[in-house]
């Protein structure tokens, strides 16, 4: 009959390999996690000496006319309801709406004095033009006041169905 041992000694290899799978185990997760944290998002251009553009020497468009005119006049004109003959009268208003239509600035006087007749009154507001060559645009403006600050604090207390109150310098057209 043959002799089994019971009790095997394990040889001294077999903890050596299992030491060096676990060092090596514990050297790939440091790499992945060095690997992933100190990686950068960015990428290298290389150097490029080539032209960047060509401008063309023939456009083969329509040629552009009258490039250096300037489009805003300074001779505007004002038309109030305040019979406001000289702008220099008029110093610091609120905006309440600007369009190229003299029909459209007069539907909305008359909405906001017919919705808000608490509030608003006709003598108030201002209708100043400013010319271009592009047209007239119409600004509608509510009262006058002489500093910017004036304006904001009526328009902070007064005035608070207007999302945003836009102080107009009408010296400035």
């Amino acid at each position: 009959m043959q002799r089994k041992k019971i009790f095997n000694k394990k040889s001294k290899s077999i903890y050596i390999i299992k030491l060096f799978l676990i060092i090596l185990f514990l050297l790939i997760i440091i790499f992945y996690l060095y690997y992933k944290y100190t990686r950068y998002n960015f990428f290298i251009i290389p150097h490029f000496e080539e032209i960047y553009y060509i401008i063309p020497k023939d456009k083969e468009g329509k040629k552009i006319l009258n490039k250096d005119k300037k489009s805003l006049h300074l001779n505007q004109l004002i038309i109030n309801n305040n019979k406001l003959e000289n702008s220099s009268e008029l110093f610091y208003s609120i905006q309440f709406f600007v369009s190229s239509d003299y029909d459209e600035i007069l539907l909305t006087l008359n909405n906001l004095i017919n919705n808000y007749e608490n509030i608003y009154k006709k003598e108030d507001f201002y209708v100043v033009t400013l010319k271009s060559e592009l047209g007239i645009d119409y600004f509608l403006l509510y009262k006058n006041f002489n500093n910017r600050e004036e304006a904001q604090e009526h328009c902070s207390k007064y005035l608070s169905q207007i999302d945003n109150c836009l102080i107009v310098n009408a010296q400035n057209f």
